[in-house]
């Protein structure tokens, strides 16, 4: 039978949620660089190739990197861009 993990109290929580708010933001910038990297990589090749297809709720609350903002350039740039609204899918 698994044991599971203890948890652990942290004695500073301020600390401890600050910490997590940094590991997160520097999640989005690593996210927010490699999407960005990948399309000017693609448009840099050949820009009538590139298409980008989303399945998405079409929200934009999804920072830099994201899907809206991946949309946003595609779509100025190219115009090739398939959207499946899942608002509507289910």
């Amino acid at each position: 039978m698994p044991v599971a993990a203890p948890r652990v109290q942290h004695r500073r929580p301020r600390l401890a949620a600050r910490v997590e708010a940094t590991r997160r933001n520097l999640h989005q910038r690593a996210c927010h660089g490699a999407h960005v990297i990948w399309l000017y990589s693609a448009l840099a090749w050949s820009p009538e190739k590139v298409h980008f297809v989303c399945l998405w709720n079409g929200e934009g609350d999804d920072g830099p990197g994201g899907t809206a903002h991946l949309y946003q350039e595609v779509q100025e740039r190219t115009g090739q861009v398939y959207w499946l609204d899942t608002s509507k899918l289910w």
